[in-house]
Formats: structure tokens, sequence, C-alpha cells
């Protein structure tokens, strides 16, 4: 089920991550890429936490960024694949993996898309402390159209066990 886009300037959010190598650099590096296909609104402080789904993993640094761009959001996916493998993200099979570099798109106004390609609102970020206590501090109302939630309300239930620190 795909919404009507609108395909003027659209303001959504992003989540980053990186657990490999030189985090910070990585997610700046990420920063400076996208920033070629539009302009950074807000961006969160830094946060630390383990690996969501598999603890044997280094822990990640994440934030969560407002973006806006005249791109739709399967132009924007294209680019967000093509940022992650510039920046050397491999893929593999399992969805827990070390990642020099993970991009998400966690909402689109309060758009709905959910077919092969692109689920939005993210399937899973009201689910994780790493997406939702970063939404917070720069979005509290921003609004989940499934869920009926703000990111406030979201993050008071959240049941995710993980630590999060926030580094700056």
């Amino acid at each position: 089920m795909v919404e009507k886009i609108d395909k003027r300037r659209n303001s959504f959010f992003l989540s980053l991550g990186s657990n490999l190598g030189d985090r910070r650099a990585a997610l700046e590096q990420a920063l400076q890429q996208l920033s070629k296909v539009g302009r950074v609104l807000q961006s969160s402080s830094l946060y630390e936490t383990a690996a969501w789904g598999d603890y044997h993993l280094a822990p990640f640094l994440n934030i969560a960024v407002q973006f806006e761009t005249s791109m739709d959001p399967y132009e924007l996916l294209t680019v967000i694949g093509e940022i992650e493998n510039k920046l050397g993200r491999q893929r593999k099979a399992s969805h827990y993996e070390n990642r020099i570099i993970d991009i998400d798109i966690l909402l689109w106004g309060e758009q709905v898309i959910n077919d092969e390609q692109l689920t939005v609102p993210h399937p899973r970020m009201h689910l994780r402390n790493f997406v939702l206590l970063p939404m917070v501090e720069i979005a509290p109302e921003a609004y989940h159209p499934v869920l009926g939630k703000s990111m406030t309300e979201l993050k008071k239930v959240v049941e995710d066990p993980n630590q999060i620190e926030k580094i700056e």
C-alpha cells in the first residue's frame, strides 16, 4: 500500500548507525553524502548502545536526523544504498551484523508505505531505544501514523533492555 507521495520539499527522519572502524567519522561521512541530495534540518546527539538483536556484536553509535529533500522515498532509498556501499557497507544474510554504516528511513511525514522495496514507518523503530531516544530529543511530537502515538509516547512504553548512553 502506498499513499500519494508529495513531490515538493519532503521533510522526514532518518536513523544512522555505525559499529565498525571510526564510527563517528562514518556517521559524519554519511551526513556529508546525504547533504548532496538535501539538507539536515536537525540532528540528535550521539548515542552509544549495544547491538540490537545480537549482543556479541560491537556497540553502535547512533543519531537521528530530520532531513529535507525534493526526492521521493524510493529515490532516497536508492541514494542511501549508494552511500552505504560507497562507505564500505557489506550486506550479509543476517539482519544482525557489524556495519560501517546503516541508514534507515524512519518516518516520512505521516505517510505509510508498505511494499517489497520499502516500509515506512520503519517496522521496528518503536521497539528500539537507539531510535526512540534520539527521536524524542529532536522531534518528541513526531507522529507514528500506524501506531497513532508520538515519539514521546512510544519511548514511555518501549521494552528494549539495551542501555543507551548519550555521548554528546
